[in-house]
Formats: C-alpha cells, sequence, structure tokens
C-alpha cells in the first residue's frame, strides 16, 4: 500500500476520531475506542464461552467470596470476583464482566497515547497491535480469568503514577487481584521514579511500596486463620513444582514468550537498540528490566504466552522512544505494517504442554470456500 494513501487514511481517520473525543469526552472515548479494539481482536481469535480452569475457579468464588468453605485455590486473587459479586454480574455473567474490563484496557491504552501527545491513528494503532496479543485472545479463549483488570490498574498506575496515596491504592489492588503482579514491582518502582512528572526519591518510593503490601499481607494473614488456600507461597516455590516447571517450560519458552505480545516485542526492542546508540540507560534500564522480572514468573508457573503478555508497559515505553526517533509519519508506517503482519501471524496459546492453536473463528468455513472455488475452477 503506498505510503502517500497511509497518510491520507490516518489524516482521515484523526479528523473523525478528534470529533469524536469533543463529543463523548474522555470516558466516552475510552469506552468507544475500547469497544471497536475489542471487537476487532475478537474477529482475529477463536471466542468461546465455555469456563475451564481457572475460568471455573473465579466464577465460583464470584458467587459467594466469603464461604471459606469450598476450598478454593484461588482465594488470595479475591479482587475481580468480588468486583463480580458486588454488581451483581457474578457465576455465570463474570466472565461477560471481564470482556467488558479488557475493553475497558483497551480504550485506556487509547487514552494512556492521547494525554502524550499521539495522534488518534498512532494511539488507536498502538492499541490495536496489542489487541491481537494473548493479552485479548487469552481471555477470549478461556473466559473469566481475572487478568483484565490486571492490566486495567498498571494502565491506572502508568497514567498517575505520582500521587502518593494513589499510588499505594493501586499498587495494593494490584497485588489482591493477582500476586504474580510482584513481578512488575521493580519496574513500576523504576517508572515513578524516573517519569517526567516525578520529584520523589528514592526513599520516598520505597515507603510508597513499602505501604502496598501492608494491606495484602494483612489480608493472607486474616484469610489463612479460616480457609486453607492452596495456591500458595509454598506451592509455587516448593522444588518438585520449580523442577516440573523448567523441565516442562523450557521446550516451549521461546515460542511462547514470542506468542505473547508477537511483533509487538519489535517496539522495546527498537528502543533497547535507540537507548544504547544514544546512551539512554535509562529507558534501556526499564524496558530490560519490565521484561526480564516478568520472563522470571517462568521459573514458577507455566502459562508462557499469558503470563509473558504481563510485560506489555515495555511495548508502551518502545512506542514512545520510537516516535520520538523517528518522527510521527515514520513511525504511523511502521505501525501500520506491524498491525498487518500481526493479522497474518498464526496466534497460539503456548503453556508448558501442547501449543493450542487460536485461528480467528471463521477461519475453517475461510479455507472452505477458497477450496470450493479452486475445484469448480478446474472443473470448468
Amino acid at each position: 500500500m503506498p505510503l502517500h494513501f497511509i497518510s491520507i487514511l490516518s489524516a482521515r481517520f484523526n479528523s473523525i476520531f478528534i470529533s469524536l473525543e469533543r463529543k463523548l469526552g474522555p470516558a466516552g472515548m475510552v469506552i468507544f475506542a475500547g469497544l471497536i479494539l475489542l471487537l476487532i481482536a475478537g474477529l482475529f481469535t477463536s471466542p468461546r464461552w465455555e469456563l475451564f480452569y481457572h475460568g471455573k475457579g473465579f466464577t465460583r468464588l464470584s458467587e459467594n467470596p466469603f464461604d471459606f468453605s469450598d476450598g478454593n485455590p484461588l482465594r488470595y486473587r479475591i479482587l475481580s470476583p468480588l468486583i463480580a459479586y458486588v454488581t451483581f454480574l457474578k457465576g455465570p455473567l463474570m466472565k461477560y464482566l471481564m470482556l467488558g474490563i479488557l475493553g475497558l484496557f483497551l480504550g485506556l491504552v487509547y487514552s494512556f497515547h492521547r494525554k502524550k501527545n499521539f495522534m488518534p491513528a498512532e494511539s488507536f494503532g498502538i492499541a490495536l497491535l496489542l489487541s491481537l496479543t494473548s493479552l485479548t485472545f487469552f481471555q477470549f479463549h478461556f473466559p473469566a480469568y481475572n487478568d483484565p483488570l490486571s492490566y486495567v490498574l498498571i494502565m491506572q498506575f502508568l497514567m498517575r503514577p505520582v500521587n502518593i496515596t494513589g499510588a499505594i491504592v493501586i499498587l495494593s489492588l494490584m497485588l489482591f487481584n493477582h500476586e504474580n503482579l510482584i513481578f512488575l514491582f521493580p519496574f513500576l518502582f523504576m517508572y515513578r521514579l524516573w517519569c517526567k512528572e516525578s520529584h520523589v526519591t528514592i526513599r520516598q518510593n520505597i515507603l510508597v511500596f513499602v505501604a502496598s503490601l501492608i494491606p495484602y499481607a494483612a489480608y493472607r494473614f486474616v484469610l489463612n486463620q479460616y480457609a486453607k488456600v492452596d495456591f500458595d507461597s509454598s506451592y509455587y516455590f516448593q522444588a518438585s513444582n520449580i523442577e516440573w516447571t523448567l523441565d516442562h517450560v523450557s521446550e516451549w519458552f521461546g515460542e511462547g514468550v514470542f506468542q505473547a505480545l508477537r511483533l509487538a516485542w519489535l517496539l522495546p526492542l527498537a528502543a533497547i537498540a535507540i537507548g544504547l546508540a544514544r546512551k539512554n540507560y535509562k529507558d534501556m534500564a526499564m524496558i530490560s528490566v519490565c521484561i526480564v522480572f516478568v520472563l522470571s514468573q517462568m521459573l514458577i508457573a507455566f502459562d508462557i504466552s499469558r503470563l509473558s503478555a504481563l510485560a506489555f508497559p515495555a511495548v508502551l515505553i518502545g512506542a514512545q522512544r520510537v516516535r520520538e526517533t523517528f518522527g510521527s509519519k515514520n513511525f504511523l508506517n511502521m505501525l501500520f505494517l506491524l498491525i498487518i503482519m500481526q493479522m497474518l501471524i498464526p496466534s497460539k496459546c503456548i503453556g508448558a504442554l501442547e501449543p493450542i492453536p487460536l485461528p480467528p473463528f471463521w477461519w475453517d468455513d475461510f479455507q472452505s470456500i477458497i477450496k470450493d472455488f479452486f475445484i469448480r475452477y478446474e472443473t470448468v
């Protein structure tokens, strides 16, 4: 496609979306953009509505979060089921709640970049690139997992990291949703310390992060007095679990990490290369710490593509640095190319066992139509 056509298309897109932003306002635009992005993502994977694995556990937990007699192993991850319970979107409705929150996350990615002075086409493009990854594909195929709320909380932190009370509350809520977000804390610590709006000291930052741990630690302590939770620290760090995980993850690790964010990985990798050339070691450190600590989860857990997708903040930082380096026009051209290629690459869900293909739900029918066409053509 000629680059001139991309410029014309993006200019038209920018005009339409700027008009929509004026009419809908910030909140309305987040919802609108998120809904469109969610629908597009659903076209490129295999949605299903049957519950599997933790989706069943979170759904049961949402029906009565205060019933400690059912032996639910996910009880430490209470926030999403609790929200489902108090909003009456519990039980079978929780999977729809999680899809709605997933759409909110995608809308926040759009809003985040608009606030960074990206044009609408760029902001939507970055969100679209991320929507075609395990961030959405996993939730469509394994409904009712609580990951979308984790993504929303991460975006909330990235959008307003300096406010002390807000930072403590958001960090604490992250742990209440899933304790694995502790692996992002080193990156979030650096992000809060080094963001342009920040004037906090290392000591003040340490106090914020330590304070965020206290409510969750207290919750686990009290909960342990009333219920036994199987997915506790001893479960993950026992030698047998680590040995099994390392043995099984090693075979699929490379492909699983790639499938997490697919071609979106190129943005943080490009930013690291730019940082090396310009000696911008802060960017390199933040991106590297984000990726390395997220991937270190695979020492104790084995949903490779799902867990690795937690490194998506590295993509956001990478996008900013690539745009600053090459300019808006060139960045948009690169982004357009990445999105087209992202749509063409077969997607898979990869854990420690055999990969699960996630083709678009219409792919088999499309192949049949093409096959029938050629059979008829050959017989003419």
